[in-house]
Parts: structure tokens; sequence; C-alpha cells
């Protein structure tokens, strides 16, 4: 059986710099979109996914991705390497599935490059108003942003970080009440709305969801 490694930080379309509890809340919204997928392609990506959930919510696991991951990433080879009956899953993959999974990846990395982009002046930094007045400051690097949220009297209401994508972003947040949102939004070809759906839930479990529309002020 060959070698080959899953990149998860590249199939789940993570940032490496966040941390693993934020990876694993874009793991799990990337997994509910997956699953309403119909075809092979979505049972492929959800089984994946899965796979990755499982690495992610677990801190000794992940730590021995991680580890694996970042000697790939800096082209230094394992001090030593495992058994292949010993290995994981993301390590050790059959002939016919190594070549399934890599054209998989090679199609998403072409549909992602194909997406339409927003324009480099098209900056989504400042403040945007919500449907129900809530006053919401983007502060956009590049395309990851940093999200906070303030009621009418000023008090903050929830914070988040935002991966932009074209005119996608992949959100994770957390508002006052300690309860986690995922989702994806979508910036209008205009720049001036941004719209989407939020999934809350609090210790793992769906407590609710909010369908959001920005507009710039």
């Amino acid at each position: 059986m060959p070698d080959y490694f899953i990149d998860y930080y590249e199939l789940g379309e993570l940032d490496a710099d966040q941390s693993r509890e934020t990876n694993y809340q874009r793991l799990k919204a990337a997994h509910e979109k997956a699953r309403a997928k119909r075809g092979h392609r979505g049972a492929v990506e959800a089984g994946l996914l899965t796979e990755a959930m499982k690495i992610f919510n677990d801190p000794e696991k992940y730590a021995q991705y991680r580890a694996v991951w970042e000697q790939r990433r800096h082209g230094t080879p394992p001090v030593a390497e495992p058994a292949a009956e010993d290995k994981p899953l993301w390590s050790v993959l059959g002939t016919l599935a190594a070549k399934g999974l890599q054209t998989y990846l090679e199609n998403k990395k072409q549909a992602q490059a194909e997406a339409p982009r927003l324009a480099p002046a098209s900056s989504l930094s400042g403040l945007w108003r919500d449907s129900t007045g809530t006053l919401v400051q983007i502060e956009q690097n590049d395309t990851f942003l940093r999200v906070s949220g303030t009621d009418g009297f000023g008090q903050p209401v929830f914070t988040g970080e935002g991966q932009l994508r074209g005119r996608r972003i992949d959100y994770a947040g957390r508002n006052a009440a300690g309860q986690v949102a995922n989702g994806v939004l979508e910036v209008a070809r205009n720049g001036k709305v941004i719209t989407g759906r939020l999934v809350w839930s609090q210790f793992n479990y769906p407590v609710g969801m909010t369908m959001v529309r920005l507009v710039r002020t």
C-alpha cells in the first residue's frame, strides 16, 4: 500500500494559524454542508470530514497529526516511520482511494480558483448593521476577517473570525452567552451587503439558527 497523507487543512479549507477548537467548528459546518449534497461527491466529502473531526476533536490525535503535517509542510521526514498496520487512515490509503482523493482535491482547488472574487479595492473593513440594529465592526487583513458586534447600548454581544474566499466568508464566532456560531456568508457583488446563515450550538449541541443580513453603514 502506498503512503498517502490527507491534508485536512486543505480539504476543510481551514486556517493552520487558528486553534484546534476553531478549526473543529469549521469542520462541523463543512460537514453539514457536505451531508446536504447529493451523489457520490457529497458522500466522499462527508466521510473525509468525519475522519478529520475525529482528529481535531481529540487533543492527542490532533497533536500527532499536526506533527506529521508540520514535517511534511517543511519537507522533513518523520523521525520514525510506523509500521503500515499501525498507520491511521490519514497516512495510508489504497491505490484507488489515493487516486480518487487526489482527483477530488484537484477538482476542489480548481473550483475555488474559478470562483468569482472581490476586487482588491472592495475591502469589508468598516461598520455594518444587521436587521436588529446591532452594529457590526469588521476588520479585514488580506483574507482574514475579525468581527465584533455591539448592541444599542454599546455592549458587546458577539465576536468572531472569518476567512474570505472569493465572495464567500467561512465564519466562526461566539456570543455573550457562550454559544458558538458557525456558518457560511456571502458578500453581494456590490460589496455593500452580506447575507447567510449561522448555526448556533452550546456544549456541542445545536441550539438554533440565525439568518444574517448585514448592510454597510
